[in-house]
């Protein structure tokens, strides 16, 4: 099936193109002789990397600030402006139509995290999100406690990179660029007030954790290639320039990565290249602790750490192509010390798992099909959750409680639009919580797919 909707894509695709195609011969014909393109100028610049003589004709477009950058870039747009500019009304056409298959006053399944229900919304004519929480239950006043649209009036571009709500609910800490270059600037902001505090961090990067004390705040910054390699910790109104440095990674084939497990009894540090996996861990409660190292990187091996009552859960694909998953105490995690829980498959892959009090979610892939697998870690049954369509693609969704029988995931298909559900693991009903509405009508009764294999 997947080679099926690889050449519907294909062939989507070519329609696409070949619609760019003929308008580009048309240009061509009509305006070649009268529009001439920009030329821009090569540079040389010479460099021997690993014995090799590379020469570049164009790394002085890498200035992006330099004059002579912005007019041929100005240059190209004039051009482009001219070259498309019969097709302006066609051009409108399009965005009106493709508008009107958007909902644009929308908002998210609202998820439960320490006592606030969370979600955000759009509205018609803004541009950016809005966050939002109510606390108790859904029937609270709403509070807004972040509108992009407003932090957005006094730039031409603004992206969010990462928000975290302190454990206690009061302060938000969150990211944004205004260049677009993904340098992030962390702000934190009073939720109780509504102002910000004066603690700044710049050349910052995604994501952040809280510790559990709601004043310290773990943040990765940025190298001159934009690449997280260092790992800083920030109390709250202290001196943001007398940071402590947590971790440096000074190898560049690694990022740095920093989570906190679903139980939020420890905040895990992940050191990542391509191919190896190293990662640290301290208690969330003891945020002045050193990490302590799981275990040590290997070339070619992968793994990914879950806690749950005293013990750790390990995905690595170690002698394990397609993955396996092992569990080992807390206090005596060392690689002598771990054990099989779920044993290598040949024919099944494990993309990631997720754990809860009672139950191990293992998202799988057997056939290219995801699949969800549920484990009960009381009675040691397996079940798979049943989906409605023969071809499709589920991923989970917002799991942020630990002690809790119902997982959330969103389900796709070539026929059904974006839809979240709660599954019970322990009755093993769903819930529909949220069908992503498609305006302008459509009933997904009306079509059907098939998975062939050929």
């Amino acid at each position: 099936m997947r080679c099926i909707y690889r050449l519907f894509l294909s062939y989507k695709s070519l329609i696409l193109s070949g619609l760019s195609g003929v308008i580009f011969l048309i240009l061509l014909s009509c305006g070649g002789s009268t529009v001439h393109p920009p030329i821009a100028n090569k540079i040389p610049v010479v460099d021997t990397i690993f014995g090799d003589i590379l020469t570049d004709n164009y790394a002085w477009m890498r200035q992006r600030d330099d004059q002579a950058v912005l007019d041929y870039l100005t240059a190209e747009n004039q051009y482009t402006d001219k070259m498309m500019k019969h097709t302006q009304k066609l051009q409108e056409q399009l965005y009106q139509e493709l508008r009107s298959r958007i909902r644009e006053d929308d908002e998210t399944a609202p998820y439960l995290k320490d006592g606030y229900y969370y979600y955000s919304r759009t509205e018609a004519d803004k541009q950016y999100n809005i966050y939002c929480r109510k606390k108790g239950n859904l029937e609270a006043e709403e509070e807004i406690y972040l509108d992009v649209n407003q932090l957005a009036e006094s730039y031409q571009f603004l992206s969010i990179g990462d928000m975290q709500v302190s454990p206690d609910g009061k302060i938000l800490a969150y990211s944004s660029d205004t260049t677009g270059r993904e340098i992030y600037t962390i702000y934190f902001k009073d939720l109780t007030t509504g102002k910000l505090f004066d603690d700044l961090i710049d050349n910052g990067s995604s994501p952040f954790i809280w510790a559990a004390n709601s004043k310290t705040l773990f943040y990765p910054t940025l190298d001159h290639i934009n690449r997280s390699d260092k790992l800083f910790k920030h109390t709250l109104s202290q001196p943001v320039a007398s940071d402590p440095l947590v971790f440096h990674e000074p190898d560049e084939a690694f990022d740095i990565y920093v989570s906190k497990t679903k139980d939020k009894k420890y905040i895990m540090l992940t050191l990542e290249s391509n191919n190896a996996t190293e990662i640290h861990y301290i208690r969330t409660d003891r945020p002045n602790d050193k990490f302590k190292m799981i275990a040590e990187r290997q070339k070619g091996v992968e793994y990914r750490v879950h806690h749950r009552v005293n013990s750790f859960y390990i995905t690595t694909n170690e002698n394990a192509l397609n993955f396996k998953i092992l569990q080992t105490p807390v206090l005596n995690s060392n690689k002598r010390s771990w054990r099989e829980l779920i044993p290598h498959r040949d024919s099944v892959y494990i993309e990631y798992i997720d754990i809860f009090r009672n139950y191990l979610m293992i998202m799988e892939r057997a056939n290219g099909l995801r699949q969800i697998r549920i484990e009960d870690l009381k009675n040691k049954s397996t079940h798979y959750v049943d989906m409605p369509d023969p071809i499709y693609h589920v991923w989970k969704n917002d799991n942020v409680q630990f002690d809790t029988d119902l997982l959330r995931f969103t389900y796709q298909s070539l026929v059904r639009p974006k839809t979240v559900y709660d599954y019970n693991m322990k009755d093993r009903k769903k819930t529909e919580i949220k069908y992503y509405e498609i305006p302008g009508g459509y009933n997904p009764d009306d079509y059907s797919s098939e998975r062939v294999f050929a």
